[in-house]
């Protein structure tokens, strides 16, 4: 769930005019969409301590479970979308007992905006995988126009003595992907999440070699620095905290709990080496967490049928049966393009410093 503050400006009208036996209809729709977001899950960091006496102590428990999913960077967002729909029906009464409904629908979803840009994407094939809007793309994804939803009912009645009826219909309607399908993925991830302001730190070579690999330093292109990190354990806290001498034990004097170094968004891929010509030890940044869609996502929908018949066998008795059918179509879904194909033998990630690269893709 977003965040933040909604806001949903609609008009909408219908006119209809009868001519014979035809009834007709036709209208419009427009709806602007605003979402002002504030995503931030866990952003403070969760530190944990074995006991109460490490507690107090300062000395919190080791490794990956110490401090986790420590947020950076400012998650503000302000987006917008808008929607417009036009339609044409028409109730056709083709004799006293049958009456066909004839119907057509279209609808336009814009692409997501950010005011100020901060939407990105994520593709492969790229020089640094990162697309941010303003930048490399004009929007985060291309549009769909081809949202045509056509209808169809019928009225029968059989005996023309209002008693036994046949109804069907069946119809395509599209679904509005919501902000927080593109925005707020696990209170984590979004395409407003996508670090293209991030330094990318990493090994030159695959596989790493101490002594003969080099620490590459790529800085980021775009304006986008949030993102979630970890620090393990007691180590990556600040030194003054840790220490907690008695000049600075009950006072600010030990500063931060967290140092400010990590303010700076990176994105690396986690190694520790030696590198040429050095004989200091570097670790290289953990891997960030990105999520990204097809450039080319069509909006789902579900196309539905049914019949229905209804029988009367008194003023105030009658029975009804009937079938209902659906079947959704390019339906959204999750896929980590880093995982291998199954049963591949070397396994290969898309790119090094992006540990799980999550695409919106469909069902057909």
């Amino acid at each position: 769930m977003l965040g933040g503050t909604f806001g949903r400006l609609q008009f909408l009208d219908h006119v209809s005019i009868l001519h014979g036996n035809h009834s007709f209809m036709f209208g419009g729709e427009v709806i602007r969409n605003e979402v002002t977001s504030f995503i931030s899950s866990n952003g403070k960091g969760r530190l944990r301590f074995q006991n109460l006496t490490q507690f107090l102590e300062g000395v919190m428990r080791s490794g990956n479970s110490g401090v986790s999913a420590l947020e950076v960077g400012d998650p503000t967002r302000h987006f917008s979308d808008q929607q417009y729909a036009a339609f044409v029906q028409d109730d056709w009464r083709i004799t006293p007992r049958v009456t066909l409904n004839l119907g057509l629908r279209y609808e336009l979803m814009t692409v997501l905006k950010e005011r100020n840009n901060l939407l990105g994407n994520f593709d492969p094939t790229t020089p640094t995988g990162l697309l941010q809007v303003g930048y490399q793309i004009s929007s985060p994804l291309n549009g769909d126009h081809n949202n045509f939803s056509p209808r169809l009912g019928l009225a029968w009645d059989v005996r023309g003595n209002g008693k036994t009826v046949v109804r069907a219909g069946g119809s395509v309607m599209y679904e509005y992907a919501p902000v927080a399908t593109f925005a707020d993925l696990a209170n984590a991830l979004g395409l407003s999440r996508v670090p293209t302001g991030a330094t990318n730190v990493y090994c030159s070579t695959d596989p790493c070699v101490s002594g003969t690999s080099a620490q590459v330093t790529q800085a980021g292109f775009g304006t986008v620095g949030v993102t979630q990190v970890s620090i393990k354990g007691t180590n990556g806290l600040n030194a003054g905290w840790q220490a907690q001498t008695s000049a600075c034990l009950f006072t600010t004097n030990c500063g931060p709990i967290i140092p400010s170094s990590i303010a700076a968004v990176s994105c690396g891929d986690g190694l520790a080496f030696t590198p040429a010509g050095s004989a200091t030890s570097v670790s290289d940044p953990p891997p960030c967490n990105i999520e990204s869609a097809d450039r080319n996502l069509r909006s789902p929908y579900i196309t539905t049928w049914t019949l229905n018949v209804e029988q009367a066998f008194t003023n105030n008795l009658s029975l009804q049966a009937g079938y209902v059918g659906t079947h959704g179509t390019k339906l959204l879904g999750l896929q980590d393009i880093n995982q291998p194909p199954l049963g591949s033998a070397n396994p290969q990630t898309a790119r090094p410093y992006f540990s799980t690269v999550s695409s919106h893709t469909w069902e057909r």
